[in-house]
């Protein structure tokens, strides 16, 4: 075969994970897309046999890898047909050689299948001594119990049978065996065209890796049940963002099942931290981490109803015409008007709040409102007043880059002083070539309150229009911390691929040319001009802290101020307006 030939050719001293190897071979045009998917399967259901130029050492298990074996079903789906040919062979159900047995579960839902020697056989101890290995029928109970919570209490679809496949009609068969990168996954249905009726649709098996113990292994049998579950509304090939809802979801429902394991737990910290990867960004983990979106819509939007996954699910297997960016977002935002009288935009606003509130605050029950919030949250960045005048981190050359994922956020956090000036001006810079989408939020605490208290919403709005808005912070006397929130708000993604950006910067746009006189007496009371630009009527001056009593704004190039009583010596000068931002003038005036 071609990618036999292919591989032959690679440099063999290469480095990273087995996945990085495949797609950098794609990415410098060594290897064809069909290849590529290929062996993505290769490395998922045989490893062992990838070729050397392939090969690492596994080093990182990763929870499921149903929504690659999605993608590479649908890349080989119009593949040459030994390429189609060799998929088939590897997607067939694991093979024992001969030495296979099968426990069927206590209520007659589910065959497990197993060896009883080998890499691929499961943990043989057998405490009970009734010749069935315990790992093999805790595995049956706990599909069991998943089956129950999904059909009987959820009401969710049976997933298609599969007849006689696996030796029993329509009792739905799962394989363990050593699968060394992936706990387990799903088999994505066979389709007999694009998108046929539901009758045409099968299931082949779950696997679930022979090494995945306790509540991991409690997780990862409610994981892939549940995708086995939405498949029996719809197997998205066409559009990719289904797959990190698929994967969402499936973390979320484990803790459904399992209340009481939180291995979903594990992922959330990631997504709370890096809020500038989109919801529907799928690279293998961040759909995993993504797990606290579906959480935030039970929680606070649908009131615990469990029924509004269900319709989602029934919904997208309604569409059969590609989307652009997917169908996920479309039928999400007409599902969560009809829920819960929000649009997409909407709740992923209320959402990114939400998301700060909860920061590493997870108390055993729930994250409802942040009420266990009790610690300082990580900022992806902290700003201070007193490093005026700066540009985003302080360097005025640098600004900071908002992620053009669909659906992505960005925190700034500023911490200001305690008795200083305010007004902040933070600058939105879009591509004015894009009809972007974006939001803002600015959350802000009193100064003097518990963080578990004392939080409110003191701006939010939102643009839908491309180039320079500015938004002014509030000042300081009141908050000792505000949270400027950017949310990018678009629905689709750009058609050829992640190419724009924005940018924010924090920054102030008064200037001083001269202060003069420079120098005066302790007791004050001296008369001093400040020429410069942009100063407007609110303009206000400080000497170190200590505001000027009489300010006086001639036009928005010269202030005359009155200079208060002082201790002898150099004394930082803030000027600060309502409009411009502020400046600070170290060692700008002298007492005397």
């Amino acid at each position: 075969m071609r990618y036999i030939l292919i591989f032959l050719l690679l440099c063999p001293w290469s480095f990273g994970s087995s996945l990085e190897l495949i797609d950098e071979a794609y990415q410098q045009g060594r290897i064809s897309i069909y290849d590529k998917a290929l062996l993505t399967a290769t490395y998922i259901l045989d490893n062992s046999s990838l070729p050397p130029a392939f090969s690492s050492p596994v080093t990182q298990q990763r929870p499921c890898a149903t929504p690659l074996l999605m993608e590479v079903a649908s890349i080989l789906r119009h593949a040459p047909p030994a390429y189609r040919s060799r998929y088939q062979a590897l997607k067939a159900r694991p093979s024992y050689d001969g030495k296979e047995h099968r426990f069927l579960s206590s209520q007659g839902h589910f065959y497990i299948h197993y060896t009883g020697s080998g890499e691929h056989a499961p943990d043989m101890t057998d405490a009970d001594m009734n010749g069935v290995p315990d790992q093999v029928e805790t595995m049956a109970d706990l599909f069991e119990l998943s089956h129950t919570t999904y059909h009987q209490q959820l009401g969710y679809l049976l997933p298609p049978s599969d007849g006689t496949l696996g030796g029993g009609q329509d009792i739905y068969d799962v394989y363990i065996q050593n699968w060394p990168g992936y706990y387990g996954y799903s088999m994505p249905e066979d389709y007999a065209g694009d998108m046929p009726e539901y009758a045409t649709r099968s299931i082949t098996h779950i696997g679930i890796s022979n090494w995945v113990t306790g509540i991991y292994l409690r997780g990862t049998v409610a994981h892939e049940y549940y995708h086995a579950c939405q498949m029996a509304y719809y197997c998205d090939y066409l559009a990719y963002s289904s797959w990190a809802w698929d994967e969402n979801t499936a973390m979320y429902t484990e803790e459904l099942v399992f209340p009481d394991d939180d291995t979903w737990l594990d992922y959330t910290g990631y997504r709370q931290k890096h809020t500038f990867f989109g919801l529907w960004l799928f690279d293998g983990w961040t759909e995993y981490c993504n797990v606290i979106w579906p959480l935030y819509i039970r929680e606070g939007l649908v009131a615990y109803d469990d029924t509004f996954f269900r319709t989602v699910f029934a919904e997208l297997g309604l569409l059969t015409t590609p989307q652009a960016g997917g169908f996920y977002p479309l039928v999400l935002d007409q599902q969560l008007g009809s829920w819960a009288g929000y649009t997409l935009a909407d709740a992923y606003q209320e959402f990114t709040l939400w998301n700060y509130m909860v920061k590493d605050c997870y108390d055993g029950t729930g994250y409802e409102d942040g009420a266990s919030f009790n610690q300082l949250p990580r900022a992806h960045q902290v700003l201070t007043y007193q490093d005026l005048p700066f540009c985003g981190t302080g360097d005025p050359t640098y600004t900071n880059e908002l992620p053009p994922e669909t659906f992505a956020s960005h925190y700034i956090e500023i911490y200001p002083e305690a008795n200083g000036p305010g007004a902040l001006l933070a600058t939105f810079t879009g591509e004015a070539a894009k009809n972007q989408v974006w939001g803002y939020s600015l959350l802000c605490h009193d100064r003097g309150q518990p963080l578990t208290s004392g939080w409110a919403l003191h701006d939010q709005g939102r643009s839908h229009r491309a180039g320079t808005s500015h938004i002014l912070l509030p000042t300081p006397s009141r908050f000792d911390r505000v949270v400027l929130i950017f949310d990018n708000l678009q629905r689709m993604e750009e058609p050829t691929g992640r190419n724009y950006s924005y940018t924010v910067e924090l920054s102030n746009r008064v200037q001083v040319a001269a202060v003069t006189p420079d120098s005066g007496s302790v007791n004050g009371g001296d008369t001093v001009t400040i020429k410069g630009a942009n100063f407007d009527q609110g303009t206000e001056v400080w000497f170190d802290k200590i505001p000027a009593p009489v300010v006086t704004v001639i036009d928005d190039t010269q202030v005359v101020v009155q200079t208060p009583a002082h201790a002898p010596g150099p004394a930082t000068v803030v000027v600060r307006t309502m409009l411009h931002g502020r400046i600070r003038l170290p060692n700008g005036f002298v007492f005397y």
